[in-house]
């Protein structure tokens, strides 16, 4: 198939966890690719955004991808595998879609089109709020979690200095003491 358009490709998980352990940034590329090859476009750049969440517009990935597309020569369309994954917040998103509308780029999803209509600009500006509040919920929900493990008497913030995680049978992730530093730590408050 011959190439006519060209694209980058944005990807984004929002913990650092998920950009170690998982595939996410990898599966949301490969889709975008195949979005990419079966609609005429010629992927020319991959932004990977590892570990950000997507309710601030100041992550480095896509303000280096803002500055890729505003310095191109010619209009450079972004596609993204969800909406989801250009922002979690309304705000954020219109301010990017702005951004590239500016010069002569589109935002482009692999799974929804919004045509330039009051009605699909309606229905996008209902997709990235949904967006925005999956966010918020899943945010509401850790916080949750981690208080109930707090009143179970566990431990949930970064190990403080001498002491490490561990798996424990029947009670998951463990505070336990990591010598020599957890001695010396002791020490020091005699």
């Amino acid at each position: 198939m011959m190439h006519t358009k060209k694209c980058v490709i944005y990807c984004r998980v929002s913990s650092e966890k998920q950009a170690k352990e998982g595939h996410g940034l990898d599966g949301q590329e490969r889709a975008c690719r195949d979005w990419a090859e079966a609609n005429g476009y010629k992927v020319i750049r991959v932004f990977r955004e590892e570990g950000i969440t997507g309710t601030r517009l100041d992550r480095p990935a896509i303000m280096a991808l803002l500055d890729f597309v505003e310095n191109s020569l010619e209009p450079v369309d972004v596609v993204m595998d969800n909406i989801n994954r250009a922002a979690r917040d309304v705000g954020v998103h219109f301010t990017i879609k702005k951004h590239l509308e500016q010069v002569g780029s589109k935002l482009r999803f692999i799974n929804m089109d919004f045509d330039d209509t009051p009605e699909g600009e309606f229905m996008e500006t209902i997709f990235s709020a949904s967006a925005a509040l999956e966010g918020r919920q899943n945010r509401a929900r850790v916080i949750q979690r981690q208080k109930a493990r707090l009143k179970s008497g566990y431990w949930t913030f970064h190990p403080p200095t001498g002491y490490d995680f561990e798996n424990i049978s029947g009670h998951g992730k463990m505070l336990v003491r990591h010598e020599p530093d957890a001695s010396i730590v002791a020490e020091a408050f005699l």
